[in-house]
């Protein structure tokens, strides 16, 4: 299982790509562009896959999923994470 520390590097570099993104590309030629959006929504993939990565033990399932859920605690809040 990968450190949460790695998990982080992979935040702060798919954001740092995202702002890169926005930063040289206008709404109007973002909009126009088909590579432009594709490249965006990979980057906030990874993030999303960052903030919940897979829990042991359980192939593909994201923390607070029904296949990862334990019952026994209350839910944890993801918002903290943003």
């Amino acid at each position: 299982m990968r450190h949460e520390v790695s998990f982080l590097r992979d935040i702060l570099a798919a954001s740092s790509k995202i702002e890169g993104i926005a930063a040289a590309t206008s709404e109007g030629s973002f909009l126009r562009d088909e590579v432009l959006p594709a490249a965006v929504l990979h980057h906030l993939t990874v993030i999303g896959e960052a903030i919940n990565p897979p829990v042991a033990g359980t192939p593909g399932a994201a923390p607070g999923s029904a296949m990862a859920t334990d019952r026994s605690s209350p839910p944890q809040d993801r918002a903290r994470l943003l």
